[in-house]
């Protein structure tokens, strides 16, 4: 019984622990890629500029995999198949998607 007792009360307080541990902190940044914290779709050089980790001004497929969703169409993206994803096909491909333009660009 006193064993029963014991389980009882140490198994929550271990997922409450587990639970803390294993949140993110959060820095307040956006994911790479990802959309910027107040909610404005980013320019095409805008979303480039933040996966550029070389700052060629270009994104090449190791650069896009920091966001999951652009690996994936980055051959969609790379009009001219040259292997890099250039701001302005990057606007291209925002415009062919349908998303609203950004704000002052």
């Amino acid at each position: 019984m006193k064993r029963h007792l014991y389980s009882l009360l140490t198994t929550p307080l271990l997922f409450f622990a587990l639970g803390a541990f294993a949140q993110a902190p959060d820095t307040g940044a956006p994911p790479a890629g990802g959309p910027p914290p107040d909610g404005q779709m980013p320019t095409g050089a805008e979303f480039i500029a933040r996966l550029d980790t070389n700052k060629d001004g270009v994104a090449d497929k190791t650069e896009a995999a920091a966001d999951p969703r652009f690996a994936g169409d980055f051959d969609k993206i790379d009009t001219d198949h040259d292997g890099h994803v250039t701001p302005q096909e990057m606007t291209t491909f925002f415009a062919a998607m349908g998303a609203p333009k950004p704000q002052g660009g």
